[in-house]
């Protein structure tokens, strides 16, 4: 405003002062109705968590192969959600606050509190989409088994978030080799051993494209999935690890 009253009319600035006070704002914060926790989440909670311990106990699953999966959106410029705007206000907007330059990086942890290599994917079709291998430190992400993938998503080609494609991917490149080390390194574990892969419920996992593809393909993993609308109360990784 300001900006505009220098450009427009310097002179009243010499007499009037633009205070907060004047035009009435106040720093706020981008609002949006949020998913509300189901009035029966504690149940929906206590099933998924006796589904695991079930799990655990019949296919003697060790803490290492209990795998916790999350993804968290990454913007390459960071933007903030609060804004100056009319006291009282409840519903406020904020220019670019859904700017999509940003990529999804996709986490996984194990209950003995091993991390897993990050994900990392990118909007559009093509590795020209991906970072350059020059980029900085690149040799070390590679060499801790980083995997960089691009969505390839069949509704938008701006789309970051992970696909059916992606989460294959994720599969072969750091899910498995991951899982083989573990297997390797206890011998008393069989080469059949069962994992779990405790996951969010979004319709990319839930799909009957990747859970037919995991139980064909990958039949050692044991699908559990978060409650609908509870990863706030029930995701580990929202939780503590993506904060």
């Amino acid at each position: 405003m300001i900006v505009i009253i220098k450009e427009k009319a310097p002179e009243l600035l010499s007499c009037f002062k633009c205070s907060e006070y004047f035009i009435l704002w106040s720093p706020r914060k981008a609002t949006r109705v949020a998913a509300h926790l189901p009035v029966n989440a504690p149940d929906l909670c206590e099933r998924a968590f006796f589904r695991i311990v079930y799990a655990m106990k019949w296919f003697n699953i060790p803490p290492e192969l209990v795998i916790n999966v999350d993804q968290v959106g990454v913007w390459v410029l960071p933007n903030n959600s609060y804004t100056f705007h009319e006291k009282g206000s409840h519903q406020v907007d904020v220019v670019a606050k859904d700017e999509k330059h940003c990529y999804t990086a996709l986490t996984a942890s194990t209950a003995s509190g091993a991390f897993l290599p990050f994900q990392q994917v990118w909007a559009r079709k093509t590795a020209g989409s991906l970072l350059s291998q020059n980029s900085p430190r690149m040799k070390d992400a590679i060499h801790h088994g980083f995997h960089f993938a691009s969505a390839a998503s069949v509704t938008s080609p701006w789309s970051h978030f992970s696909t059916f494609k992606t989460m294959k991917e994720w599969i072969i490149h750091i899910l498995v080799p991951y899982y083989l080390s573990v297997i390797e390194s206890n011998p008393d574990l069989p080469s059949d051993q069962k994992c779990i892969l405790f996951i969010n419920i979004y319709p990319v996992h839930t799909s009957k494209d990747f859970t037919s593809y995991v139980y064909a393909e990958h039949p050692f993993i044991v699908l559990i999935f978060v409650p609908g609308n509870c990863t706030g109360a029930f995701q580990p990784a929202d939780n503590s690890r993506s904060k």
